[in-house]
């Protein structure tokens, strides 16, 4: 039979395969791991964003108003921090120049903003004392561009509309203002999200609540939106 001789020339050349190749492997995917490690801290480093390093980022709570049949997204981000820079007076988030920001909120007051370079620079009124958690709200809108493997996309199954993001590696900026810093990692964050009736969305974390209204209401304060069932 043609099985056995198979089975043994396979066993016999396990005894063939020496220590010092097998060292000699072993040292290989030292090597490789150790670039790998130094390659990834470069990029990290690399990415951080000089003009948000004032700032650690504690919380965000995400409030999303989005429809899965238009590529079109309202926001309210609250945004909680605190300075790690002395005389820390100005914050920076980043965010896309095609998206519009509608309002900055700080302690009940209207803030003035510049977009531009896909930063979003906003002057506080005082300065933060080093350590002071503090926060602020952005009210936002726009149409997302497509980045990466699909930062934020619309499409169909089986017929009905979809939703989905996809923001790695850096495609966050392009649908909510944010800090895109992998050596700041958020303590916590609420995320909520409203869509027409008929669908559920679905992200990290563990869902807390969830209703079917039939009115959905404009996040940003405009005229509440009516979705008729799918």
């Amino acid at each position: 039979m043609h099985v056995h001789p198979l089975l043994f020339a396979l066993i016999i050349t396990v005894p063939l395969y020496s220590q010092n190749q097998a060292d000699e492997t072993c040292k290989d995917f030292s090597k490789i791991i150790e670039l790998e490690t130094s390659q990834a801290s470069q990029k990290m480093h690399q990415r951080s964003n000089i003009l948000t390093q004032g700032y650690d980022l504690k919380y965000h709570r995400l409030e999303w108003e989005v429809d899965p049949s238009v590529k079109y997204i309202k926001g309210v981000i609250t945004s909680y921090f605190s300075a790690v820079e002395d005389h820390f007076q100005t914050i920076h988030f980043e965010l896309t120049d095609n998206m519009q920001v509608n309002s900055v909120m700080y302690h009940g007051v209207s803030l003035t903003n510049e977009l531009s370079n896909s930063d979003l620079k906003i002057e506080l009124p005082e300065i933060v004392a080093v350590g002071k958690i503090d926060s602020i709200t952005i009210i936002y809108e726009g149409k997302p561009e497509s980045f990466g493997f699909g930062s934020f996309e619309i499409g169909n199954h089986n017929g009905v509309p979809m939703l989905w993001t996809l923001s790695e590696p850096y495609g966050a900026k392009t649908w909510w203002p944010c800090k895109q810093d992998l050596n700041d990692k958020i303590d916590s964050i609420d995320i909520i999200i409203q869509t027409p009736v008929g669908y559920r969305a679905a992200t990290n974390g563990v869902l807390v609540s969830e209703t079917k209204p039939t009115i959905m209401q404009d996040i940003t304060g405009g005229t509440a939106i009516l979705f008729p069932p799918i």
